[in-house]
């Protein structure tokens, strides 16, 4: 076995299951394949670009709020 992948092993030996976790998923995300945008893409970029209520963004705690308020 390479130098490498013996000390992957023992790099994911050591991780919390948190730890390990988090880097399976920057692993699936870095797997996964990038495309190109398509006309609706197309159209949010150029509105995040050009209309100034694009900018408005919902903070964490409001989004869980208001998906909370919602689910009632």
């Amino acid at each position: 076995m390479s130098n490498i992948k013996e000390r992957l092993i023992g790099a994911i030996t050591v991780m919390s299951e948190e730890q390990a976790q988090a880097l399976w998923n920057k692993l699936v995300l870095d797997s996964a394949p990038e495309t190109e945008p398509d006309e609706f893409d197309k159209k949010m970029l150029d509105a995040i670009e050009h209309d100034p209520d694009c900018h408005e963004f919902a903070s964490d705690e409001e989004v869980e709020r208001m998906l909370r308020e919602n689910a009632d």
